[in-house]
């Protein structure tokens, strides 16, 4: 039985995760009127009803589909992975009482992840028996790290206005980190990876094919949590790992969410007030301008951030030996991205 399961673990996240998402769908759509059926937020590009709780199921998936693979491998009970997924859940269940209620301030939501952030830093730390390291960078990378996680699942909500984008970077970030940080991973950390891509994909496919299903601020904080983790855990556990080549893998929400506090404080609004002036929402307006009849206008949108979501991990991959490098590439990236930003901010609609 443990054979059988070790060795179809993808195909059972997958799976878990696709049954989950289609039946929180069809429930969402029932002719029982929840209040959480309807997306209302002004950020949301679709206001057709969608439901806004398809984190559940890839939370749901993920915790399944890991618990059976640590039960068929005897990994230690409280293994740093099943850690991970306890510590996410303080940030999913604000995401998904917002998503719920609408009434939970972002101060609360930042100081959700803020208190998961430190825990999970220290269980990260006290799982490895981490001494302090002769290191001067060291407290530096804890101190990246705590704001690493306490920031980045608000970034990937923030980025959560069209159709597959967040899903969609959470899978290129953790592609990134199995992919060109491979020969440094273990089978754990490998295999949790790919078993978070599984629990994610069946997600971005109903949400790109039926429009019906939105990530939700569940969903966006859940998988911002677990690519801030593992980023986390590979910067303070592994020495060829830093800070820099965390900014290049994240770089497309992390610019996003900086322009986007530029961009309010230069038009002289609040840093935390919800608007439509971001890249995929004037990307969005701009598609739909031309192609007004066209139904899925808001699911091809995130095809063409993909690129500048992949620009980052493309440019670590040639240079992530060289730090001098990695920082002069996060340079001119910056510079590229500020000009492209900075247009489309200046589109007329």
């Amino acid at each position: 039985m443990n054979i059988i399961i070790a060795n179809n673990i993808y195909l059972i996240g997958f799976l878990s995760s696709l049954i989950l998402c289609i039946f929180i769908k069809k429930f969402s759509q029932n002719k029982i009127n929840l209040e959480f059926k309807v997306s209302k937020k002004i950020q949301d590009i679709n206001k057709s009803g969608a439901s806004r709780l398809g984190g559940v199921g890839i939370f749901l998936s993920l915790i399944l589909s890991w618990s059976l693979y640590s039960f068929s491998e005897n990994l230690d009970g409280l293994n740093i992975f099943l850690i991970l997924l306890i510590v996410s859940t303080p940030s999913f269940l604000i995401g998904l009482l917002d998503d719920i209620f609408d009434k939970i301030t972002p101060l609360i939501r930042l100081l959700t992840t803020f208190i998961s952030s430190l825990i999970a830093i220290y269980s990260i730390m006290y799982y490895f028996d981490f001494n302090i390291p002769n290191d001067k960078f060291f407290i530096f990378d804890v101190l990246f790290c705590i704001l690493l996680i306490t920031f980045l699942p608000h970034m990937f909500n923030l980025i959560d206005g069209i159709n597959g984008l967040s899903a969609s970077v959470g899978i290129i970030i953790l592609i990134s980190i199995i992919y060109l940080f491979n020969i440094k991973l273990n089978l754990q950390t490998d295999t949790f990876l790919k078993l978070a891509i599984c629990s994610i994909i069946p997600f971005l496919i109903i949400n790109l094919i039926t429009t019906k299903l939105f990530l939700g601020d569940n969903g966006a904080y859940f998988i911002g949590f677990i690519c801030s983790y593992v980023i986390g855990l590979c910067l303070i556990e592994s020495e060829k790992f830093n800070f820099l080549h965390a900014i290049l893998i994240l770089f497309y929400p992390m610019f996003e969410t900086v322009f986007t506090c530029y961009r309010r404080i230069i038009d002289k609004k609040s840093i935390f007030q919800p608007d439509t002036q971001h890249l995929h929402s004037n990307i969005y307006k701009l598609v739909k301008k031309k192609f007004p009849k066209f139904k899925y206008s808001n699911s091809i949108c995130f095809i063409f951030i993909l690129p500048l979501v992949c620009v980052g991990p493309i440019f670590l991959y040639n240079v992530h030996s060289n730090n001098k490098l990695s920082f002069l590439m996060i340079i001119i990236i910056s510079i590229f991205f500020f000009f492209l930003f900075n247009k489309f901010r200046k589109l007329k609609f």
